[in-house]
């Protein structure tokens, strides 16, 4: 019987989303029971092979969802979305992984981020494999950084890590599917089938986002998404003959937003770029991150 790639892709989605709850639990028991110590040898053995076990199943999940999307469009249902507590939530499901490689995960976040309209289980999808490339791809005793700020219509997040870096020729190929850069020792050894990226760069494109890639070889990559706060920002932006907002430029070490007029093309960017949005401004005056 044939189904429906979207209903297969809706189903696992559900599957997926079920499944990471008690997994999430069941490592917060065990890693609560090992904390109580001192343990036996065989305990912490015992210990340590479920929790490397749990992560087995939590990749598996992932590649169910990967597997199922990568052919499907299926609608979003676009709710409020608490993306201060997703990003939290993404970071805790990680911490063990990371753990075992002594990585650190710092999160800074403005307590005043807000509300986004969003799919919650796409937008939890996009952070967790964000955050497990960032962790997989690190060096021993790397370090992992979130962070995120926003204004009234839009929110950026970006995760950085302390990697080797991706290659310039590769950079350019990071989001298609199945594309792994295999001669890169650091991509080898860890497994995957490719997909990833390719569903995270989907996600974004379905919230009206965008999402690019930073990278130098030997100091690491950082990964930068942003959203719109609801799905009619970008129609009434472009109604009202307003700049949409989207595109991020770095120019003289401040970060501009160069502008995607509806009714008008620029012969040079250089003609569009505005004063530093509202974002980076709030981004500057912030003094307070909380550090998880």
């Amino acid at each position: 019987m044939a189904h429906n790639p979207k209903d297969l892709a809706e189903i696992a989605s559900v599957i997926a989303h079920d499944l990471k709850t008690p997994i999430t639990a069941t490592r917060g028991l065990i890693e609560a029971l090992q904390a109580l110590g001192p343990l036996t040898d065989k305990q912490q053995d015992y210990s340590e092979r479920a929790l490397a076990n749990l992560e087995k199943m939590n990749t598996l999940v992932n590649r169910l969802v990967e597997w199922a999307w990568i052919d499907a469009d299926p609608p979003l249902d676009r709710q409020d979305c608490d993306l201060r507590g997703l990003i939290h939530s993404a970071v805790r499901l990680m911490e063990s992984t990371a753990a075992e490689r002594s990585i650190q995960i710092d999160v800074q976040l403005p307590d005043n981020l807000g509300l986004i309209q969003a799919e919650h289980r796409r937008l939890d999808h996009v952070m967790t494999n964000l955050l497990s490339n960032a962790v997989k791809y690190n060096r021993e005793q790397g370090s992992v950084t979130v962070t995120a700020d926003g204004n009234d219509d839009y929110v950026r997040v970006s995760v950085s890590d302390t990697g080797a870096g991706i290659a310039p020729e590769h950079q350019g190929r990071v989001f298609e599917r199945f594309y792994r850069a295999t001669a890169d020792e650091a991509v080898r050894r860890v497994e995957g089938n490719g997909l990833g990226l390719a569903i995270v760069k989907s996600v974004i494109e379905q919230h009206d986002g965008q999402i690019w890639l930073e990278s130098a070889i030997g100091q690491g990559s950082t990964f930068t998404f942003t959203l719109p706060r609801r799905a009619d920002v970008r129609e009434r932006r472009a109604v009202s003959g307003e700049a949409s907002y989207s595109v991020l430029d770095q120019a003289e070490g401040y970060d501009y937003i160069v502008p995607e007029r509806a009714n008008e093309e620029s012969d040079s960017v250089d003609d569009d770029i505005q004063e530093p949005s509202e974002i980076d401004k709030s981004a500057a005056d912030r003094d307070e991150t909380t550090a998880l």
